[in-house]
């Protein structure tokens, strides 16, 4: 059987946010039902990084040993508190007749200076799927587009079941996000998906209750570099503009994106509010 690959791409294109929620949320129920076999995740933490490991570096095989020597830590050598190398297996049953399970791994690496250092993203790995009956490797997928979408999916997850919204407040709506990269925007995303599902639909529980013709969903942005905010917050409108004139899929709700100078102004009156930054200032 031919393995499957899935690239950045592909995983943007056959997982959907609004699906990757609705996943997510089965997924829960799954681990409730004692369904899953998850141990924690092993993470190796790395030596610091030469800095010539940007650079082309041609070595000898009789140089490869003392080569492998200098990276491999010592005693002495103190671990990069950042950079990381993880690894997280599981085991799914699914409900089904006949039964059928999986097995995956995500091995993944974490360098939070990539994008500044070599442009590129801070999270890079595989998702390996395998099947749980005679161990056959089924795909592999690009870590990094999943672990975005799958975090914030977690996140709207569980604003649908927290975020309770009276008749009386029910009409605007303000989201804080504070942070202005990756996960900023795939929780706008989420976020979006769950306020803006149809009615009528399963996934909405009932618990959100939102008159369409009065809804304003506000989404105030703050990132340390209030430049990137006002990026972010321009994207968002550009994108979601668009949706709305080529689909008229938001002609029930007002979107507005702005970015915000403090946390203190991006948080006010806040009903939900997203933590996607690594700041402690």
């Amino acid at each position: 059987m031919q393995t499957l690959l899935f690239n950045h791409d592909d995983v943007q294109k056959l997982l959907p946010m609004k699906e990757c929620v609705a996943l997510m949320e089965t997924t829960f129920r799954l681990l409730a039902q004692n369904r899953f076999t998850q141990p924690l995740r092993q993470v190796v933490k790395l030596p610091p990084v030469p800095s010539a490991a940007s650079e082309k570096i041609s070595i000898s095989a009789s140089s490869a040993k003392e080569a492998l020597a200098s990276v491999v830590p010592s005693s002495t050598q103190q671990l990069s508190p950042t950079n990381v190398l993880a690894n997280m297996p599981a085991h799914v049953t699914l409900p089904v007749e006949p039964p059928r399970s999986y097995m995956s791994s995500k091995i993944i690496t974490v360098f939070p200076q990539n994008r500044s250092k070599f442009g590129l993203e801070s999270h890079q790995g595989v998702v390996m799927l395998f099947n749980g009956s005679n161990g056959q490797i089924l795909s592999i997928s690009d870590a990094a587009e999943i672990t975005a979408l799958r975090t914030a999916a977690v996140s709207a997850v569980a604003m649908k079941y927290l975020l309770h919204i009276s008749e009386e407040d029910q009409a605007v709506v303000k989201v804080a996000i504070l942070g202005a990269g990756t996960q900023a925007l795939q929780h706008t995303h989420a976020i979006l998906a769950v306020l803006l599902a149809q009615q009528d639909e399963a996934d909405l529980n009932k618990k959100i209750t939102l008159k369409r013709s009065k809804q304003r969903i506000e989404f105030h942005y703050w990132n340390r570099t209030h430049r990137h905010a006002e990026e972010l917050a321009r994207e968002m409108h550009t994108h979601y503009n668009k949706s709305l004139n080529h689909h008229g899929n938001f002609a029930h709700a007002t979107l507005v994106f702005s970015a915000k100078e403090t946390v203190q102004e991006a948080v006010k009156d806040a009903r939900v509010i997203v933590t996607a930054t690594s700041a402690t200032t």
